[in-house]
């Protein structure tokens, strides 16, 4: 029998998850980040149905379909934002993101070696891949949780991003349209 929570919130990392999680512990919410609580989840590694995740955090492995949820939120960010935030994290035998490696290695999916192509290639595939109820902005969230909650990242451009990875820029590129995001950069890229 699955276990009933209210919530699972999930998408690309570096999308929110950790403000969403902030968001609904304000609310008196038991929703935390990468673990299941009493009313949910926050976390962009249950993607998918039959996800299964193993963390050694985790005293068992969690499976999205040991659960039901009420509602499935896919949270969204600017993705260029999201994409130059992974890339300046995501980098080969670092401590922080070899979740990331593994977990993407685990479905099938080699990371490129290079940081923006390893974000391009992690958030496209989360993002087509998520299975949700309904895809919610954090932009659009009222209040605004999410201010000053990220550090700063040197620029990135859709024109860098999709110069650097023609095939695979172009479809995020798309993809973020389609999530109604700006598709160009500020000066014409």
């Amino acid at each position: 029998m699955r276990e009933r929570r209210h919530v699972l919130v999930t998408g690309a990392p570096r999308s929110g998850n950790h403000t969403a999680s902030r968001y609904f512990r304000w609310q008196g919410r038991d929703v935390p980040l990468l673990q299941m609580g009493e009313d949910g989840s926050c976390s962009w590694l249950l993607f998918r149905e039959h996800q299964v995740v193993h963390r050694p955090d985790w005293r068992y492995p969690v499976r999205r379909r040991d659960y039901e949820f009420d509602r499935v939120l896919h949270l969204v960010r600017d993705p260029i934002k999201v994409i130059r935030s992974l890339s300046q994290m995501l980098c080969p035998g670092a401590d922080l993101p070899h979740v990331h490696w593994r977990f993407m290695a685990d479905l099938g999916v080699p990371l490129p070696q290079d940081r923006l192509g390893a974000a391009l290639v992690l958030w496209t595939t989360v993002v087509a891949g998520v299975e949700a109820d309904e895809t919610v902005r954090l932009e659009d969230w009222d209040p605004p949780f999410w201010e000053g909650a990220h550090p700063d990242h040197p620029r990135l451009t859709w024109r860098e991003v999709v110069e650097a990875q023609p095939g695979l820029g172009e479809r995020a590129r798309q993809m973020a349209a389609d999530l109604g995001y700006p598709a160009h950069d500020e000066h014409g890229g």
